[in-house]
């Protein structure tokens, strides 16, 4: 089908699940030089289906079967793409709308939702260029270089591709933080630890500036997703499952008759082992702790833990600890190389691979041991923290 958008044409699948009751949609944005029928974003839109959502994939400007050339697409008409499929969406009945994106067009995506955060529930992420925007106003794109304060008429981008100027001149307007500032509704970004492409260290810093963000990294995936795309799609249908119904988070307000004090050590011990796709809950009564695989864990028998998990649904009695995404190791690495005051280990934080970068440059360093003792009392804090916020009696 056809979205026309200020005289483009802008090709269009809508797909829907067998059981769907015309609310709820997903519009589907692709990356750079990509298009809807690729198959990490035919994938992605399938795991969405499978949850429940219909789904909306579309060429945008320059790209696939849609109008326009490649050399003369912007973000800003990438933006104006969107908003004219969100508008079609409204007019077609679909009121719960959702934007997800991959690479370039995660960032248009993020860009729309903080303009249209009263119309659109959440966002998924795959790889947002979040740098973009920045990398432009530093003379950067795609590896090549260029004269921010004098921008050329035409730039070379990958695969013999040239872009107009009017591409840069654009991006380097375009402020990300101010749209995810405005966006108050949850968000989910994916991001591969061996993505090549996209700095992972902007996800992070994103996923912490989102008053609502779950950020998932993924063990040795890629720009594309293609080294373990099954784990990609149930993460995906986890996240938006749980959209629908999810285990509270804080339950600080839960009716118990007596508290019991705990060690201070016991919380952040417990912290420090905590595990990805694994959940810990506290028992603010017995001072036990429970773990039970996250949604998304697809590597045990959910059947084996079954009990432990009703019982934490049906009382009001267990508060969650901090997950490991919420802990926020790359902080603390950023904090640790501040004290020792060196410039080697925050140059590791700002490469490609900025967890193993830093800790193979702190065993270099001899500074393994430094940091494991530094990370430590940081989980401490955080652990004091987290007794505070919700009301823990504890003991140092």
């Amino acid at each position: 089908m056809l979205i026309h958008d200020d005289g483009i044409e802008l090709s269009a699948v809508l797909e829907v699940p067998e059981e769907h009751d015309g609310h709820r949609l997903v519009i589907l944005l692709h990356g750079f030089t990509s298009a809807k029928d690729r198959p990490h974003n035919i994938r992605t839109a399938a795991a969405m289906r499978d949850a429940g959502f219909s789904t909306l994939r579309f060429d945008l400007y320059g790209h696939g079967e849609s109008g326009g050339e490649f050399r003369n697409h912007t973000l800003f008409k990438w933006i104006s793409n969107t908003m004219a499929v969100i508008h079609w969406a409204l007019e077609h009945g679909y009121d719960e709308l959702y934007l997800s994106g991959h690479s370039q067009g995660g960032l248009v995506a993020a860009l729309v939702a903080g303009m249209e955060a009263d119309l659109i529930r959440g966002l998924i992420l795959r790889a947002p260029a979040f740098m973009i925007p920045q990398g432009t106003r530093d003379g950067i794109l795609i590896g090549g270089t260029f004269d921010p304060d004098h921008i050329p008429d035409e730039v070379d981008v990958i695969k013999g591709l040239k872009l107009s100027g009017d591409y840069l001149r654009v991006a380097q307007t375009i402020h990300v933080e101010d749209a995810a500032d405005r966006f108050k509704g949850p968000v989910l970004i994916l991001h591969g630890d061996q993505d090549d492409t996209v700095p992972l260290e902007d996800s992070i810093k994103f996923a912490r500036r989102y008053a609502c963000c779950d950020l998932r990294i993924l063990e040795g995936e890629t720009h594309h997703f293609d080294q373990n795309p099954e784990r990609m799609e149930n993460l995906i249908w986890g996240w938006m499952n749980e959209l629908e119904e999810s285990v509270p988070v804080n339950k600080k307000d839960a009716a118990v008759t007596e508290k019991k004090v705990i060690p201070l050590s016991v919380i952040s011990e417990a912290i420090e082992e905590t595990m990805d796709e694994w959940d810990q809950f506290y028992n603010v009564v017995t001072g036990e702790i429970t773990s039970i695989p996250s949604s998304d864990n697809e590597f045990v028998d959910w059947s084996e833990y079954e009990e432990e998990s009703e019982a934490i649904d049906e009382s009001d009695n267990y508060v969650r600890l901090p997950s490991q995404y919420e802990l926020h190791e790359y902080d603390i690495m950023e904090r640790f190389s501040e004290e020792k005051n060196s410039a080697t280990l925050m140059k590791a934080l700002r490469g490609r691979k900025p967890f193993r970068s830093f800790k193979d440059c702190a065993i270099d360093m001899g500074l393994d041991q430094a940091y494991y003792t530094f990370r430590s009392q940081a989980y401490v804090d955080i652990a004091r923290k987290w007794c505070m916020e919700n009301e823990i009696p504890f003991t140092e």
